[in-house]
């Protein structure tokens, strides 16, 4: 799914003051967050139905594919609830909670190699989440040391989320290049992902 421009802008507008903020280990621009949010995963969970759970609200046992995040097991990912809620569990004694719209769990995930959340958290109702990687907080990290490259790389999804062009066409005109040319051999500097993307195609 791919969210809006209107989305992206709101959403990015949001973690700009509550996650990526300049004074945090994982400070971004706020071209490079509008950047991160639209290359991020959105997954759309329903929640279980009645009887599909064990028993009633305070005993609720989640179903294994309901679970976002694991007390203790490793993650990579920080994820903003966009809709719905989240059951929580905190701490070892599982403190019972929830997360509602716009909430962001587990931001350390994107700077500490070896991060183990101190909650677990499942779907309670029909959710829609952002999944933010570590791979792609460290690409938008980078790229936010090029705006260059972060303004070509933004031009490239504006481009393709209008149906203007082709993600192909879209790196081709970038480099100047046209249908059929080496992105190598123009340019030894041509991101390797990106000439991997376009051969593909």
């Amino acid at each position: 799914e791919r969210l809006s421009s209107e989305e992206v802008a709101a959403i990015a507008a949001h973690l700009g003051r509550v996650a990526f903020r300049p004074d945090t280990e994982v400070a971004l621009s706020s071209r490079a967050i509008e950047w991160l949010v639209s290359i991020s995963e959105v997954r759309n969970i329903r929640g279980a139905k009645r009887g599909e759970r064990l028993a009633i609200l305070p005993v609720l046992q989640p179903r294994e594919p309901d679970w976002i995040y694991h007390f203790g097991r490793e993650t990579d990912k920080c994820t903003l609830v966009l809709q719905g809620r989240l059951g929580l569990r905190v701490g070892r004694e599982g403190f019972r909670s929830e997360a509602g719209a716009f909430s962001v769990m587990a931001t350390d995930a994107l700077h500490k190699p070896s991060y183990a959340p101190d909650f677990g958290a499942f779907v309670l109702t029909d959710v829609r989440l952002l999944v933010i990687s570590r791979s792609r907080f460290e690409e938008a990290r980078r790229l936010d040391k090029d705006k260059g490259e972060l303004e070509g790389r933004i031009l490239c999804l504006e481009q393709e989320a209008l149906g203007q062009v082709t993600v192909k066409e879209a790196l081709l005109r970038k480099q100047g290049l046209t249908d059929g040319e080496s992105p190598a051999a123009v340019s030894p500097f041509f991101p390797l992902s990106a000439q991997m993307k376009i051969q593909a195609l």
